[in-house]
């Protein structure tokens, strides 16, 4: 599993867990890249502070 750190145009940070089952166009990121997500609604896990 990799793990990335997404900053928002707002400036929120996610972490995206991505598993590495295959290998994708992440596999050539590079630091201040532009990059664009989607998730399934299923997906999604909202924690309370």
């Amino acid at each position: 599993m990799s793990v990335y750190s997404v900053k928002l145009d707002r400036g929120a940070v996610l972490r995206i867990a991505v598993a590495n089952a295959t290998r994708t166009a992440a596999d050539g990121l590079a630091v201040g890249q532009r990059v664009s997500l989607s998730f399934a609604p299923d997906d999604v896990v909202v924690l309370d502070r």
